[in-house]
């Protein structure tokens, strides 16, 4: 059985010194999700060339064989050979068009009885709700919030900056007026990792989830006592069973899958990033049994500071050690900046961040970014969010 995964770019035609940039766009079959992608690729190499560079820009998407096709006007697909380059191709195209000024269109073709029989697009987000001690109109706030959720309906949320006062009366919890507000979401977990004001009030990090969390844990992070920020760091780690997303074309959709979802919030001070970064690696590793792991967090690094964020990507080193992390915006957006901070204008940094591992199992499909305000009085948050659809399988 063959299947059409959709992509769709133009072509103009360039002189053989400048590089062509495609953004690709992989429509998983009927679920309607799309990966997407862009790459550089010289008008005068051949499709192998561009074969090649699927394959890595994909991943995992494209673990088996492919080929490139065009539409004729007689809606048949017609094969481009791989010696062909681009020049041949938009020269055999334009011959047989009867349209010449449409653009090409070309179509990735793979079988899909290669696909695992449990792919899911998975959706989750993570968002810093910025604490309602320190910022105001939680009321007003919360209700943004909860209507940007729903908006994109993500299956998992990492909260960062969740309060609870137990000094009011009653108690008034960030999570719980969330949770009155998306009643679906009927699973989740929080740990606080410090408290205020003679330990009346807790600030952590939380997970909120439309599918069962099978277990959930808390993990410290290291503190530094000589460092400038003294405020306690965690992490989460929930294992989720999900089931009744979206499934890819052929795939079963009674089928579920099991992930590993962390969050965590890492300290302001570059100085107990490395350290909470290096210890993030080691608990993540300890708990790896090869099934896809998830990060969302609000990694708090500033622009002139990423050290943290390459070593858990493999771009820098700690101990003589690496990370392997992807980062899934850097993957499908890798010339878009990213920012997240401060929600209202201008913007400073790229700080709230979804990384992903075990390749095998999980690969980014599409990202984005939502919450802009205009100023503090109207924005659900000092940060923005991030959602990402995610294709998850599990191999056991």
């Amino acid at each position: 059985t063959q299947s059409t995964w959709g992509s769709a770019w133009s072509v103009m035609p360039l002189s053989s010194s400048q590089m062509l940039s495609l953004r690709l766009e992989l429509t998983l079959g009927a679920s309607s999700a799309a990966a997407t992608r862009t790459v550089a690729i010289p008008p005068s190499s051949s499709f192998a060339d561009l074969f090649c560079r699927c394959s890595v820009a994909f991943g995992a998407l494209l673990n088996t064989e492919f080929t490139f096709k065009y539409l004729d006007d007689e809606g048949d697909f017609v094969s481009i050979h791989s010696d062909c380059d681009w020049h041949e191709c938009l020269r055999l195209y334009y011959q047989s068009a009867s349209q010449p000024s449409s653009p090409l269109v070309l179509y990735i073709i793979i079988s899909v009885s290669s696909l695992n029989s449990s792919n899911k697009v998975v959706k989750v987000q993570t968002y810093n709700l910025a604490n309602f001690n320190d910022h105001p109109y939680w009321e007003q706030r919360s209700q943004q919030i909860a209507h940007l959720i729903r908006n994109d309906w993500p299956d998992i949320v990492g909260f960062q900056e969740i309060r609870i006062d137990s000094s009011s009366s009653p108690t008034q919890s960030m999570l719980a007026d969330l949770l009155h507000l998306l009643p679906e979401y009927s699973h989740s977990f929080w740990t606080p990792g410090m408290s205020y004001q003679h330990g009346t009030v807790y600030e952590g990090i939380g997970v909120i989830s439309r599918h069962p969390i099978v277990c959930a844990k808390m993990h410290p992070l290291p503190l530094d006592p000589h460092a400038v920020d003294q405020n306690g760091r965690a992490c989460i780690k929930a294992q989720i069973l999900v089931s009744g997303s979206k499934t890819v074309a052929g795939a079963d959709p009674t089928k579920s899958v099991l992930l590993d979802f962390f969050v965590t919030h890492l300290s302001y001070s570059n100085d107990q990033q490395d350290e909470q970064a290096f210890a993030l690696w080691q608990y993540v590793l300890s708990e790896d049994t090869g099934l896809p792991q998830i990060l969302v967090a609000d990694f708090n690094v500033s622009s002139d500071y990423e050290h943290p964020l390459d070593f858990l990507t493999g771009a820098a080193t700690i101990d003589g050690m690496t990370g392997d992390f992807q980062d899934v915006w850097k993957v499908v957006r890798p010339q878009e900046p990213g920012f997240t901070f401060p929600a209202w204008g201008p913007l400073e940094g790229r700080i709230d961040r979804i990384l992903i591992r075990n390749s095998s199992s999980v690969s980014p499909l599409d990202i984005k970014i939502v919450g802009k305000g205009t100023c503090e009085e109207d924005s659900p948050s000092d940060h923005m969010s991030v959602i990402a659809d995610l294709l998850v399988s599990t191999q056991k």
